[in-house]
């Protein structure tokens, strides 16, 4: 446990940071369950989930890349 590769790590605080939703969507995401599952866990439509993840996955590279630059 106290071996954790720092990148992991640090992806883990950028989620912990996102919005509840997205955060909640992202999680969920993760755990393997379908974005058709997510969206009637959360409410929200298939497509929200899908356009979601997308931009989600997007903020979370573009973080990294600040971090490598």
């Amino acid at each position: 446990p106290g071996t954790q590769d720092p990148a992991i790590a640090q992806l883990h605080r950028f989620i912990r940071d996102l919005k509840e939703i997205d955060h909640a969507v992202i999680i969920l995401y993760l755990e393997g369950n379908s974005q058709q599952e997510i969206a009637g866990m959360l409410g929200l439509s298939a497509t929200n989930v899908s356009t979601k993840v997308a931009r989600i996955k997007q903020q979370l590279k573009q973080k990294f890349s600040t971090l490598k630059a």
